[in-house]
């Protein structure tokens, strides 16, 4: 029983809601961009996107984080964009040792210049 445990994938979840003074559409081309990732996300070295769907609303995305020679992992990620209600989802659709891995993000308009971001990620190790 305790080396079942042991063994057990592990699942960790993490949402948050925040007020932010940045135009909602520009978060949403800067999450979307992940060709740029590489050039602003820590412990990112690698990140590029690989096909495109026709209607432009889904990509798979790849990219390669980590500290080598510590840790390193790369997966592909298949990215929906909703414009018009400015959500971006994202889920893992290949890699080494993530078994899951799940985002969400949805930007919203307020008055004035606060807006709101949600963000949830959940991911599985194996």
């Amino acid at each position: 029983m305790i080396l079942k445990s042991i063994l057990a994938p592990v699942t960790k979840q993490h949402v948050q809601k925040k007020i932010i003074k940045t135009h909602p559409l520009h978060l949403f081309r800067i999450i979307q961009d992940v060709d740029d990732y590489v050039n602003f996300l820590p412990l990112c070295s690698y990140s590029k996107i690989l096909r495109k769907a026709p209607d432009g609303r889904s990509f798979d995305g790849k990219l390669i984080v980590g500290k080598p020679p510590l840790f390193s992992e790369e997966y592909t990620s298949r990215v929906t964009v909703i414009p018009e209600t400015l959500t971006i989802q994202m889920e893992s659709i290949e890699s080494q040792r993530i078994d899951a891995l799940r985002s969400h993000w949805s930007l919203e308009e307020k008055q004035g210049k606060n807006n709101e971001v949600h963000c949830g990620v959940t991911f599985q190790l194996e």
